[in-house]
């Protein structure tokens, strides 16, 4: 029972960790891009 609800916890939680992992990455790497190109 625990296990069960623990699983469906992760299948909830990791798409959702993906995306912001996701979306910080692609916010970092545009925020690298706009710096090198004012320099």
């Amino acid at each position: 029972m625990i296990a069960a609800s623990k699983g469906i916890i992760t299948a909830e939680i990791f798409p959702l960790l993906n995306q912001a992992v996701h979306a910080v990455a692609q916010q970092t790497r545009i925020d690298w891009l706009e710096s090198v190109e004012h320099t």
